[in-house]
């Protein structure tokens, strides 16, 4: 196949878009609720109405914060997938692991504190206890 044939690269792709996108695309394959997408952004079921509507137009305006979530779940559900077989299963199963207590690792993001889910990405491997 030539590189003829291949698709055009979107250089003005808006980045808070595909940030959006792309949780949206993990949010589903969590099988998250909207009132836990919700918690996951720290934002009010209005807003993400209007992310959704916006998000063929243009998102380059959202807060730093929100974005800053967005990658802290799209970190944590790269990394359980690349420590993991299961990724997913990790992250939706009760764990053992003292940091977890018995709870799902993803009830931990659900808390909603972005502290939460930092706590995934910045300590890597260590929270990420193959207890399930």
């Amino acid at each position: 196949m030539s590189s003829d044939s291949a698709a055009p690269v979107r250089t003005s792709e808006d980045p808070s878009a595909v940030a959006f996108r792309t949780f949206l695309a993990v949010a589903d394959r969590l099988g998250l609720a909207v009132k836990d997408r919700l918690a996951l952004l720290g934002i009010a079921k209005s807003t993400y109405t209007v992310w959704l509507r916006r998000l063929e137009h243009d998102l380059r305006d959202l807060d730093p914060d929100k974005l800053d979530r967005m990658g802290y779940v799209l970190g944590v559900y790269e990394l359980a997938g690349i420590v993991f077989p299961d990724g997913v299963a990790w992250l939706t199963r009760a764990n053992q692991a003292p940091v977890f207590g018995g709870r799902r690792p993803l009830d931990r993001m659900l808390d909603g504190r972005i502290e939460a889910q930092a706590q995934f990405t910045n300590e890597g491997g260590r929270v990420l206890h193959p207890t399930v």
